[in-house]
């Protein structure tokens, strides 16, 4: 990809945002997940649904996140990292 919205994290294990289209998509993510944990469940309860399914709801937008990341990432292997060397 030439312009990677995610790339290898300087310290630890994953991804972080490299430029500002992967930082758009991290805090869209944030907000339409909080959104949905805030909302969702009084919607569930008072239409006589299981609160489980919000966290199943929860799961699939962060497995969708992480695909999208891993898709938009610069190709770096997953490993841990101990800072630039």
């Amino acid at each position: 990809m030439k312009h990677p919205w995610f790339g290898g994290k300087t310290f630890g294990y994953g991804l972080s945002p490299k430029g500002w289209r992967g930082w758009l998509a991290m805090g869209a993510f944030i907000v339409i997940l909080n959104g949905f944990l805030i909302i969702t469940p009084g919607l569930l309860v008072r239409v006589g649904v299981h609160p489980a399914w919000t966290a199943l709801g929860a799961l699939v937008l962060t497995v969708g996140f992480v695909a999208v990341a891993i898709a938009t990432s610069d190709g770096e292997p997953w490993r841990w990292r101990w800072g630039r060397r």
